[in-house]
This record gives C-alpha cells, sequence and structure tokens, in this order.
C-alpha cells in the first residue's frame, strides 16, 4: 500500500516537473524571439548608419545580422535591400547580384523594386569584361534591363535602358565579328563567313553590323566572290550608313579591287 501511494506521488511529481518545464520553454521561447525581435533593429539600424556614414563594408555585416535576426517582413526588407545597396556602392557587384536577386525574389512589389531592378542590371553591367570573354554577364545584363523596361516603362525610359541594351546588343555583335576575323586569319573560312551572317541575321540594330557587311564584301572581293553579291552588300552598307562617311574609304578599295580583278 505504502508502495502504491509512493509511486502516485512520483507520478504526480513528474507531471508536475513537465508541466514546469514547458511553460518555462514557451516563455524562454517568446522571450528569445522578442530579444531577436529587438537585436534585428538595433543590427539594421547600426547598418544604415555605417551605410550612411561611407563605411560599406561594416554596414553589409550589420545588416547580415539583421537579416538573420528579422521576426518582421519590413525589417527584412529593409535590411535585404540596404545590403544590396551596401555592396553596390562598395562596387562589389558579384555580391550586389545576389543580394538584389533575393529582394526580388521576396519582395516583387515593393516600391523600391524598379530601383533594385536598375541596380541589378547595372551590378551585371559593370561586371562585364571585354568582349572576347565569355558573354553570360552580357546576356545577364540584357534580360534585367529588358524586364525593367517591360515592367515599369516609365522607370526606365528615365533611366536611358534602350541605350544600354543597345550598346550591350552591339558587345554581343562584336564578340561575333571577333570570332570570324579570328577564324579568317587560322584559314576556317567557312565558319567565319558563318559567323558574318549570324551578324547579319540577329544585330541588324548595331553599329558592328555595318562592319559585317563590309568585312564579307572585302572576303568576296579578294576571293573571287560574284560582283553581283558584292554590290549587293555594299548597297546594304550605304543604306545603314546614309550621311556617314566613316565606311567611304573601305567602300572605294573594295570597289577598286573589284574593277581590278575584272
Amino acid at each position: 500500500m505504502l508502495f502504491y501511494r509512493n509511486k502516485l506521488i512520483i507520478k504526480k511529481y513528474i507531471y508536475l516537473l513537465i508541466i514546469i518545464a514547458t511553460t518555462s520553454s514557451l516563455i524562454i521561447g517568446c522571450g528569445t524571439k522578442e530579444i531577436r525581435g529587438r537585436d534585428a533593429e538595433v543590427y539594421l539600424n547600426q547598418g544604415i548608419k555605417h551605410y550612411e556614414d561611407g563605411k560599406y563594408r561594416l554596414a553589409a555585416e550589420m545588416l547580415e545580422d539583421a537579416i538573420k535576426y528579422a521576426e518582421t517582413p519590413s525589417v527584412a526588407a529593409k535590411a535585404q535591400l540596404y545590403l544590396g545597396n551596401a555592396y553596390f556602392k562598395d562596387e562589389n557587384y558579384l555580391e550586389a547580384i545576389p543580394s538584389y536577386n533575393q529582394f526580388l525574389e521576396y519582395f516583387p512589389d515593393h516600391e523600391e523594386a524598379p530601383m533594385v531592378l536598375y541596380n541589378l542590371a547595372m551590378s551585371h553591367y559593370n561586371e562585364i569584361k571585354t568582349f572576347d570573354r565569355e558573354q553570360k554577364t552580357t546576356w545577364d545584363a540584357i534580360e534585367a534591363f529588358e524586364k525593367l523596361k517591360n515592367k515599369y516603362p516609365e522607370f526606365a525610359e528615365k533611366k536611358n535602358v534602350d541605350k544600354y541594351i543597345q550598346g550591350l546588343r552591339d558587345k554581343l555583335a562584336e564578340k561575333e565579328l571577333y570570332v570570324a576575323n579570328f577564324y579568317f586569319r587560322t584559314g576556317h573560312e567557312k565558319a567565319a563567313v558563318n559567323r558574318l551572317k549570324y551578324i547579319f541575321k540577329h544585330y541588324r540594330d548595331t553599329e558592328t553590323y555595318k562592319k559585317a557587311l563590309l568585312r564579307y564584301s572585302e572576303y568576296l572581293a579578294n576571293n573571287g566572290g560574284d560582283s553581283k553579291d558584292v554590290v549587293r552588300l555594299l548597297n546594304r552598307l550605304l543604306e545603314n550608313t546614309k550621311g556617314n562617311e566613316k565606311y567611304a574609304e573601305e567602300l572605294i578599295n573594295i570597289l577598286n579591287e573589284l574593277k581590278n580583278k575584272s
């Protein structure tokens, strides 16, 4: 009997401990959440202060912690925005790009989304190297500018986005012409001609298109091409360079070459 009563007492004691432990966990959990939320705002304010002082790397460190401890969307959005801007101002575009992408993923309709998308495009743009290298970054920049233009046309117009897109397209065309000239130098003429024809098809709106017309005309004139084809190409070039004497000397040289071989 005594053993039974002791067993009941032990059970009640265990239940009491469980209740105390559970209640304590809830209290501690709520307290921790509140502390984390306060910490996030502290980190955010410190990060913004460093940002405004031009201390962008310190700002980025504080803002990373603000994002880590953020308990509300408003704090998270503001921290993510300033984080991308801090990297951008520090010209650390490789870090700015994922920061801006994450902001746009979680806050696509935020009032700052147009500027974020523009800065994302400019981050890609500023990472572009010479045209004879990998062109993925160029395509990424075009994609971001095109998205900005389609989603926020008025903002894009103010930022002169069309000018950037045009310049980037010309850069892509220059890459094709560079490769074509390389193939010509190394004796792979068929591959070179294919590159020029690719430019004719995809980059008619670029300055490089005119250079490609000139290069192909020159190739045909020097390698027994049909004079009619050469004249047709030169006429096309003239149509695209009205009032521009930039290619006049080259045109005369090619025509003289044709005359000498006729």
